[in-house]
């Protein structure tokens, strides 16, 4: 009690300990007590701690006893050296026992706007890809700011903004996020000053509300929409690739027969070739003479691979506007591949066959046949024998025919051949060439022309078949008995030598015929026999009659050797 001789014992307060009498201790260290008629009265707290109970008018006697300091509770502290009561964690704080602590910060990235947070999860996180810089107790989300690789997102559903994952196409090189910040040449990212390619805007509905959407963007660029956090403009590459709608169109790589710089703008490498866009690819629709169309609808080529080749060696195509390469025609040939015509096979020789790919297919008239200067032959019928040769009619290595020389008798004075005339007539005097002229069958020589016979007053020499001819004798000056047999021999002094027939010089002389030769046989009286069969000369062109010289005389009917001399040489025989 406090005054022993007027109180009576009051019970001791919860916040004491009592000794009976007017002493006592304070549990809580620095709280304050003071007299208040016959019971003592909690007046502070510590700090950390409130006066219980509250309300410091409502004590008497019935609850002094209840009076001690309390903790404060969950979401409440005092942080004053004396307290009474305990006040709310102000905004940005919590405290999630009853102590008597102070109110804890909300961590970095979260904040607390209103105050008597009791539990840590009472401090809101900051919208995802948001954070705080580190710094803790924010009050506000205004505190919260998205970080490099996010932006700001509006208009979301219940929240006064959220932070969304930067597109791949608005990240910057130093990995920050271009759409944080927009400028009036667009986004731009703050470490090289380069905007970031598109149009971008923001969404009004669907999932994707209050998000940056990819609209449009420029030449030289796909495009990507996948998802949001894939969105970027693709620059196509500059050298090997195009696009044709950049909003419609993937990247496409650049066909062969195309000079690409990554946008829509191409260039053929063929010029005067034809690409036309189909549904975002070029297709190659001509090319032009020389060319074939290596293209997608001969489905053997790709989109890619797409140009004009060159026609291939044996193939040309003509046409200013080329499809396909055909193979070179007969009577032509292509050796290299390009964009050239077939050649023609030169003069003198002939191709039957398509596609030839070299000159050695063109094959060479037979020996002798030549094509009158005429180039592009397709068969050897156009190879004529040449004015010195006349067909054959046998066909030798595989040939149909071949030219053979012509004989030195069958040569005109012209140079033609009158074996290759009709009748064998030589033009200049329309006469036919001396000789029976036939086809041989041997095995040698089958299809040339031999030979046969000579008329009379010819030689026949056939020592070989290029020097076969019917050789006239020498008008008064040469006999021949047999022209296929014999040799034009010379006149003799003793005949007159015509070109079928021979005559004596001396009447009644007689002659015989042998070995090829005339041969005098008989001399008339008063001639002596100048003959080979006597002795009397060396040579059959040498015989002759002679009269018997003075002096001497022959008597008899037929005189042969030589004359007798029976008359003195003062007188005259009679």
């Amino acid at each position: 009690m406090i005054n022993a001789s007027v109180d009576k014992c009051q019970p001791c307060p919860a916040g004491l300990k009592c000794h009976g009498n007017a002493s006592f201790e304070a549990l809580t260290i620095n709280s304050s007590w003071v007299e208040d008629g016959n019971i003592f009265r909690l007046q502070t707290c510590p700090s950390g701690y409130y006066v219980s109970p509250p309300g410091q008018g409502s004590i008497d006697a019935s609850n002094a006893a209840l009076q001690k300091c309390e903790p404060c509770g969950k979401g409440e502290e005092c942080t004053n050296s004396t307290c009474v009561t305990c006040s709310e964690c102000p905004a940005g704080k919590y405290k999630a026992a009853v102590s008597t602590e102070a109110c804890e910060m909300c961590p970095a990235n979260t904040y607390r706007d209103d105050p008597g947070a009791r539990e840590l999860r009472n401090c809101q996180a900051c919208p995802s890809g948001a954070n705080t810089g580190d710094s803790n107790g924010q009050t506000s989300v205004d505190a919260c700011q998205c970080e490099e690789r996010f932006y700001v997102a509006t208009g979301m559903a219940g929240l006064t903004f959220s932070c969304a994952k930067c597109p791949i196409g608005a990240v910057c090189s130093n990995g920050i996020c271009a759409l944080r910040a927009y400028t009036a040449s667009g986004f731009t990212c703050p470490d090289d000053g380069k905007s970031v390619p598109g149009t971008w805007e923001r969404s009004v509905s669907g999932e994707n509300a209050g998000k940056l959407e990819l609209i449009s963007c420029p030449a030289g660029h796909s495009k990507q929409t996948l998802s949001h956090d894939t969105q970027q403009c693709r620059p196509c590459a500059s050298d090997s690739q195009y696009v044709i709608d950049p909003d419609e169109h993937e990247c496409k790589q650049c066909p062969r027969g195309l000079q690409c710089d990554g946008t829509a703008v191409v260039t053929p490498v063929v010029k005067n070739s034809v690409w036309t866009a189909l549904q975002g690819i070029y297709m190659l629709q001509t090319c032009p003479k020389g060319h074939s169309r290596m293209h997608v609808d001969d489905g053997l080529t790709s989109a890619d691979k797409q140009r004009c080749e060159p026609c291939a060696e044996g193939t040309e195509c003509v046409t200013p506007e080329c499809d396909s390469c055909s193979p070179c025609k007969p009577g032509t040939f292509k050796e290299v591949a390009g964009i050239q015509d077939c050649r023609n096979c030169p003069s003198n020789t002939y191709n039957p066959v398509p596609r030839a790919t070299s000159f050695t297919n063109c094959q060479a008239c037979p020996s002798g046949a030549n094509t009158n200067n005429t180039d592009g032959q397709i068969s050897v019928d156009a190879c004529k024998c040449g004015d010195r040769f006349y067909e054959t009619i046998k066909g030798v290595a595989g040939s149909t025919f071949f030219c053979a020389t012509c004989p030195t008798g069958a040569v005109c004075n012209n140079g033609l051949c009158a074996l290759q005339l009709p009748l064998k007539t030589c033009p200049e005097k329309n006469d036919a060439i001396a000789g029976t002229w036939e086809r041989s069958v041997s095995v040698e020589d089958a299809g040339k022309f031999r030979l046969v016979s000579c008329p009379k007053g010819y030689q026949k020499q056939v020592s070989s078949a290029d020097a076969q001819r019917c050789l006239p004798c020498l008008l008064n000056s040469q006999y021949i008995l047999n022209p296929n047999t014999d040799k034009c021999e010379k006149c003799p002094p003793g005949l007159l030598c015509e070109i079928d027939a021979v005559h004596p010089v001396v009447p009644d002389s007689t002659w015989m015929a042998e070995d090829g030769v005339y041969k005098l046989n008989t001399c008339p009286k008063g001639y002596m026999r100048m003959s080979v069969t006597n002795g009397a000369v060396a040579e059959a062109g040498d015989q002759r009659c002679q009269p018997c010289t003075e002096g001497t005389e022959c008597m008899l009917e037929v005189c042969d050797v030589i004359c007798i001399y029976t008359c003195a040489r003062v007188r005259v025989c009679v």
